[in-house]
């Protein structure tokens, strides 16, 4: 996120395992950066786990941990990056439609609602969309798959941040079965 001398940037490494026909864990290590101008900038390490349980075939629900150690950062290291918890369920009624649903919780602020789809029209090529409650703001983006490397392009718009760009690009070491890139 960026604009008005403000810029915000996540990077992070993550790592994936299925242990088992139903449940999949996965441990993601983020390094998060903050400019504004005339007052510096800053970074900071963080962690976030998560598990996801195949409850059918098209049903999922999971749940995510970020920040759990606490981290103190900014000058003097006045600020801690948040504890935010994350449960949600997901619906996959054919393999070219998804919809999913989140509560996210994060420490000293209200819960907050999440809902997206996506649609994939062919294995390389989907959308998607979404929306959160708490502060109403809505998201849109597209995702294209060539063979084990996936970019996503999006972009938000918030009430009082205005429109933010996005991307991503993840890299698949290991080609799965029934890649799907949700």
């Amino acid at each position: 996120k960026g604009g008005g001398g403000y810029t915000a940037r996540i990077a992070g490494l993550a790592y994936a395992r299925q242990l088992g026909e139903r449940l999949s864990a996965g441990l993601c290590f983020t390094y998060n950066s903050i400019k504004i101008d005339g007052y510096g900038s800053t970074a900071v390490p963080s962690a976030e786990a998560g598990l996801l349980l195949h409850i059918t075939r098209t049903f999922h629900a999971g749940w995510q941990l970020k920040n759990p150690a606490g981290i103190k950062w900014g000058v003097n290291k006045q600020e801690q990056l948040p504890l935010v918890y994350v449960f949600g369920f997901g619906y996959e009624p054919s393999a070219a439609f998804y919809c999913s649903t989140e509560i996210i919780k994060e420490e000293e602020k209200q819960a907050e609602v999440s809902v997206s789809f996506q649609y994939r029209p062919t294995d390389q090529f989907w959308v998607k969309a979404g929306l959160y409650t708490t502060t109403p703001h809505a998201w849109a983006g597209a995702g294209f798959q060539f063979s084990r490397c996936r970019f996503d392009l999006f972009v938000s718009y918030h009430p009082q941040l205005g429109f933010t760009p996005g991307t991503g690009i993840i890299f698949q070491f290991k080609k799965q079965e029934n890649e799907k890139g949700l």
